[in-house]
């Protein structure tokens, strides 16, 4: 009678206390967005255990579906997309840059062209050191 007590007692610890405490501990460790790979297979990893501990204290098998794989060919490295938007944001800025200056040109010296003005602001520093054509085009939009 002892052992069945011990497995009840058991079942109700695990179903009681380390359960919702590792449901908590899963919640917080997926929203966690790593930096690099490292951190990545790491959370992967933990998140894999938290799963498997969950499902064995309910007695369901995991779906193989529902833990990724953290291989990096197994989807785009985040740290890709990341550098993606980055230098998207840096060229729009450099853009607004160029918009700016072309305003501010424009109503010092309105009779200038837009190709004289794209050839004075490639001149400068915020051109970095792109061709006036490319200034041009992307200095009135």
């Amino acid at each position: 009678m002892d052992d069945l007590d011990n497995e009840y007692e058991k079942a109700f610890r695990e179903f009681s206390i380390e359960l919702p405490e590792l449901e908590n501990k899963l919640d917080e460790l997926e929203k966690i967005q790593p930096e690099d790979m490292a951190a990545r297979r790491e959370k992967i990893t933990s998140v894999n255990h938290l799963k498997s501990r969950i499902a064995e204290i309910k007695g369901s098998p995991i779906d193989p579906n529902d833990i990724p794989p953290w291989e990096p060919s197994a989807d785009p490295q985040p740290s890709q997309s990341i550098k993606r938007e980055y230098n998207k944001q840096k060229t729009q800025e450099m853009y607004r840059d160029w918009q700016k200056e072309y305003k501010d040109m424009k109503h010092k010296r309105p009779t200038l062209s837009d190709s004289d003005i794209a050839k004075i602001i490639a001149k400068k520093d915020i051109a970095r050191g792109k061709s006036t054509e490319t200034i041009r085009k992307n200095m009135k939009k």
